[in-house]
């Protein structure tokens, strides 16, 4: 399982004893998956989205009914199969989930998500995000283009996402 710790603030030893004092939540980014044909992303942002019943926040920041976001989807699968370097197994998106303690405010873990997915991937790769609170801790659910606005791919291994941000 692939786990990144990020924080807003630079991380050095003060910092992070500092957010332990003043018991900050931490942001749990999980890996969780990647997307390999138009079926899977579709099916993806279907299940984050719920059906449409919960609306994504694009990377420009506009909030993305269910049309808007299969439109995305085929957008992001129509680019990804008209790329001729592509495999039969690269990846169309990264799925990612980011969660924090239960008694975090759901708006909270929404600003850091947006946060995090912006200094991440903005202005290079396509993204949104969606926030769940039906579960006793909220989460985000940030779905990643792996084609980037210049062609290039985005590579997450295990060592990018062991190091602290």
């Amino acid at each position: 399982e692939s786990v990144l710790h990020w924080h807003a603030s630079p991380n050095t030893l003060r910092d992070r004893l500092t957010r332990v004092v003043e018991r900050a939540p931490e942001v749990m980014v999980k890996v969780t998956g990647r997307t390999r044909d138009p079926a899977h992303l579709r099916a993806h942002l279907d299940y984050v989205t719920r059906n449409g019943d919960l609306a994504m926040e694009g990377s420009e920041g506009w909030l993305l009914d269910r049309t808007a976001v299969r439109d995305l989807g085929d957008e992001w699968s129509a680019a990804a199969l008209a790329d001729g370097r592509r495999r039969a197994n690269t990846p169309f998106s990264l799925s990612l989930v980011l969660s924090m303690p239960e008694t975090t405010d759901p708006a909270a873990v929404r600003d850091s998500a947006r946060r995090f997915a912006t200094e991440a991937f903005g202005g290079r790769f396509d993204f949104g995000f969606v926030l769940h609170t039906d579960e006793p801790h909220p989460h985000v659910h940030v779905t990643v283009r792996c084609l980037s606005y210049d062609g290039d791919r985005l590579k997450i291994g295990r060592a990018s996402c062991r190091q602290r941000v």
